[in-house]
């Protein structure tokens, strides 16, 4: 339905742009972003290759909706011919191929862009962390993690910690993984504790995401706020161990967490 309605927004986005008299950069700009983020790429490069002039940022944008696509291919060769390369033209191609099965691919682009002297942001950082978790090179991904801050004067961002998690978690180190968790500022545990919760899904370590399942739902006091991911993907676990005493016992205290939250919601509207 949304999908729907961002289509309606967008057709009558395209009344009022051919209703213009003069179309600047702008324009043509927002209605190429607009097809973009719809997944509507063959609108997107018709709007494109109508634009009286282009800069970086078009460039980049439809670099990017083929990103999204999975086209690396296109998306490559849209790159190669943007003639001024920023830093959002970077990010958005490392991104791509870190996403999309290609983590070598992405740390040489990174690699590349270092040396045409581009310098890198936190969000390139995301693309650079997670090449280096799906490459398997996880002292690597912590060398670019501690040089965020010491060497880049740039700060570390909680997707920043998921990678560094998610890398140790896909290498079977989730002792470290667990470790470094417990180290982390308190603003940064849920992510950092969801991202150790669900590699001790993926590795079966059972013990190990009981501990972070309940440091999740402990974490947050009110009822209301809390959520049911840490419940499930316990239970998950469990399911996945041959546990099903464990299964029905967590499904039963997801249960009865979600009664007492609606209590207590039903509690202060009646007061």
């Amino acid at each position: 339905m949304r999908g729907f309605a961002q289509a309606l927004e967008l057709d009558r986005a395209m009344e009022i742009f051919h209703q213009m008299l003069h179309r600047d950069l702008v324009s043509w700009t927002v209605l190429l972003d607009g097809y973009t983020q719809t997944g509507n790429v063959k609108k997107a490069v018709e709007i494109f290759e109508r634009m009286p002039e282009r800069d970086s940022i078009c460039w980049t944008v439809l670099c990017q909706a083929y990103a999204v696509l999975g086209d690396l291919i296109h998306a490559e060769e849209l790159f190669h011919q943007i003639p001024e390369k920023t830093l959002v033209s970077w990010t958005a191609i490392i991104y791509a191929y870190a996403q999309n099965g290609h983590p070598m691919e992405a740390l040489e682009l990174f690699w590349g862009m270092d040396l045409e002297g581009v310098e890198p942001d936190e969000i390139t950082f995301i693309g650079v962390l997670t090449a280096c978790s799906h490459a398997g090179r996880v002292e690597q991904a912590w060398d670019y993690f501690n040089s965020l801050p010491d060497d880049r004067g740039l700060a570390q961002l909680p997707e920043h910690y998921h990678c560094v998690i998610d890398a140790l978690g896909r290498s079977g180190q989730l002792s470290e993984a667990q470790k470094f968790v417990r180290e982390l500022p308190r603003k940064e545990l849920a992510v950092a504790w969801t991202s150790l919760l669900d590699a001790c899904r993926v590795h079966g370590d059972v013990e190990r995401g009981a501990v972070a399942a309940k440091q999740l739902i402990d974490m947050e006091q009110d009822p209301e706020a809390r959520k049911t991911a840490p419940y499930l993907l316990l239970s998950n676990i469990y399911a996945a161990a041959q546990r099903p005493e464990d299964v029905i016992r967590i499904r039963q205290a997801m249960k009865a967490d979600c009664l007492r939250s609606n209590r207590t919601g039903l509690s202060r509207l009646e007061h």
